[in-house]
């Protein structure tokens, strides 16, 4: 009865908060609908391309999420936090001008960003990286970045509007709408794929949805309301740059952590191996589908209340919202550890099912990551960027220090095992210096 009651005070937590209530639904529906598509599309390449060339995509979208998390300077997070408080102040002039000076930085941002890859993505892909097929597509994948950039841009301005739904569009899900449909006919049609051209049809729907992006952004600041209202505390380019700084490195580290995982295993095993690993990331991300709900709908929610310093109402959201993610986690966490080896081995085929070590780490860092709750993003939007970034660098400093030394005894598990462990080390910490610095706790309670 206890638990009864307390679900129930949950969803009467929720139910009174309707912007939660909208922008849940969509975020709840986007998310799974894109880690659906997402699993779908995963299949697809693995049936069209070799375990080869599935190692080298793998390898090629992690250096264009680096590009992109670099051209971006930390202007998709700041953004949320600055139009967020704009609207919540009823300022929409001021929301309008700093939309216009993000998208400025964000597009020099990208354009910076491009080049680097070009210049330097031969090197990384032949001496570091070992892979001839990622060098040959490095001007295709410096395009990717330039586009990609200012996509994931215009996916945060629209969270910092509320617009969940259209962040959700714009975002994974609207560009996996459109992949499905061409690659189930390629592959029903039983036309050969290339690597490349797999990068081709990434990049050219890509370009396409932002464009689309670009011109529903433009209807909205045209749409609103001018006011002679007095604008609070506006910052300058200078500001908006310099309040992003910790957020940008924050970011470089998380991603650079993430993807270290891969970029080692390519050093040391085969991009089939590597391929092998993305199978049993792809998985245990159902666990984290439901954090990623929170994450789209809360940052502009928990930026406002912070703002008003509605510290008691802020704890309540964030606890009760990571309760709610937690508990379908945990059952997504049972079946993935009972049938795990059975599902990569049917969904992705025989070769897959050696990936399920690594399913099984992976799993137990998530399921961490969703109890401690949105810790990090709490940090961010309460500006403690300084103190996230501290953090993930002292965590990251201690994956590439240990995860050598695991590789040694016991190879590429080795290796995700550290990341796995780095990652449980920068959640709790995170957890205790939201607590430290605003005497409220993320993780999930009823």
């Amino acid at each position: 009865m206890d638990s009864l009651h307390a679900l129930k005070k949950i969803l009467d937590f929720f139910s009174s908060n309707a912007r939660l209530v909208s922008g849940g639904a969509w975020a709840l529906v986007g998310r799974f609908l894109s880690l659906f598509l997402g699993l779908v599309i995963n299949v697809i390449l693995v049936r069209i391309l070799t375990p080869e060339e599935m190692g080298s995509f793998v390898l090629t979208l992690s250096i264009v999420s680096i590009g992109v998390v670099f051209g971006q300077f930390g202007l998709g997070r700041t953004s949320v936090r600055l139009i967020a408080e704009s609207i919540g102040l009823g300022q929409p002039d001021r929301a309008r001008r700093l939309v216009g000076k993000i998208l400025l930085a964000t597009v020099a941002g990208a354009i910076l960003s491009g080049a680097l890859i070009l210049l330097k993505g031969q090197w990384l892909a032949v001496v570091l990286l070992r892979s001839n097929l990622i060098s040959g597509g490095i001007l295709l994948t410096g395009l990717w970045v330039f586009v990609l950039t200012i996509k994931t841009v215009l996916v945060e301005v629209f969270r910092g509007f509320h617009l969940i739904s259209y962040s959700e569009i714009f975002s994974d899900l609207g560009l996996r709408v459109l992949l499905i449909p061409v690659l189930v006919w390629l592959w029903l049609a039983k036309r050969h794929l290339t690597f490349e051209h797999v990068l081709v049809l990434f990049i050219s729907l890509t370009i396409l949805l932002t464009l689309i992006g670009l011109f529903m952004l433009g209807r909205l600041i045209v749409g609103l309301p001018r006011t002679k209202t007095a604008v609070y505390n506006e910052p300058g380019s200078q500001t908006i740059m310099f309040s992003s700084l910790n957020v940008w490195l924050s970011s470089l580290l998380l991603v650079g952590q993430g993807y270290a995982v891969v970029w080692l295993l390519a050093a040391y095993t085969t991009p089939a191996v590597v391929a092998q690993y993305y199978s049993a990331f792809q998985l245990a991300s159902l666990m984290g589908v439901f954090m990623m709900v929170l994450q789209s709908v809360l940052p502009p929610i928990v930026a406002e209340l912070y703002a008003k310093r509605s510290l008691f109402e802020l704890q309540n959201l964030l606890q009760k919202s990571a309760f709610i993610a937690f508990l379908p986690s945990a059952l997504v966490f049972i079946v993935l550890m009972m049938s795990g080896k059975f599902i990569l081995s049917h969904i992705y085929g025989e070769y897959y099912s050696a990936a399920f070590p690594f399913l099984v780490i992976l799993c137990v860092g998530q399921l961490v990551n969703v109890w401690t709750g949105l810790c990090g993003e709490t940090l961010i939007q309460t500006g403690n960027q300084n103190i996230l970034l501290a953090i993930i660098f002292w965590g990251t400093l201690t994956f590439f220090s240990v995860s050598m030394l695991f590789y040694r005894f016991y190879g590429g598990v080795g290796i995700i095992l550290m990341i796995t462990l780095s990652t449980i080390f920068i959640n709790f910490l995170s957890l205790l210096f939201v607590w430290k610095k605003n005497g409220i706790w993320t993780y999930a309670r009823p």
